[in-house]
Parts: C-alpha cells; structure tokens; sequence
C-alpha cells in the first residue's frame, strides 16, 4: 500500500485518537451504569441502568470499536513506522476485537450474571 500524505495522515490520526478516547469513555460510561445497577436498591433504578447499558453496548461501542480498528489498520499499513509492527497490529486489533465483544456481551444485563 501506498504511503499517506501528510494532511490524510494527520486526518486518520485526529480521527483515531478521538475515536479512541470515545471508546473509552463509553467504557467508564458503562462500568458506571454497571455499578449503580448492581449497588442500588431500586428495582426501576437497576432496570434503568440495564436499559441504558443496553442501548449504548448495542448501538454505539461496536460502531466505535470498528472504526477505532480500521483507523488503526489504516495507520499502521499507510506510514512508514507502521510497516514493520503488522504482527504487534494485527494482535492488538484482535485484542480490541474480543474486548469489544465483551463488552457488548457485559451490557447485555446487569443483574442477570452476564
């Protein structure tokens, strides 16, 4: 592959890094909600807290996971000091990948044991 000129490099980069910090803070969002769920006395409360987790697992950390993967991919492909780390790439995406999946597994219920 073509290397990436610097304002398309510059682009994914800003694009990976938010991406990425969105990831996380989508993660804290959902230990959050995972907590509260388990700690709370309140049986609306818990529903809540397993609905909101639903919703954001379902339709956002995947979509965010994926694009934080190919950004990545993208990066590590089209630049010069990505070249030679595909082995590292390709096991930390399919580390992303598996936490990505737990992740959405996790959110599925908060008091169901999942």
């Amino acid at each position: 592959m073509q290397q990436l000129s610097r304002p398309a490099r510059r682009a994914l980069l800003v694009l990976h890094i938010a991406v990425s910090v969105s990831w996380l803070g989508l993660t804290l969002g959902l230990l959050a909600l995972d907590v509260t769920g388990y700690t709370t006395d309140s049986p609306d409360m818990a529903g809540v807290a397993c609905r909101a987790m639903k919703l954001f697992g379902d339709w956002l950390v995947l979509p965010v996971a994926l694009v934080s993967l190919v950004s990545g991919l993208v990066l590590s492909v089209g630049t010069a000091w990505g070249r030679g780390s595909r082995r590292r790439e390709a096991q930390s995406a399919v580390a992303r990948a598996g936490r990505a999946r737990k992740s959405g597994i996790t959110g599925a219920g908060v008091r169901q044991g999942l």
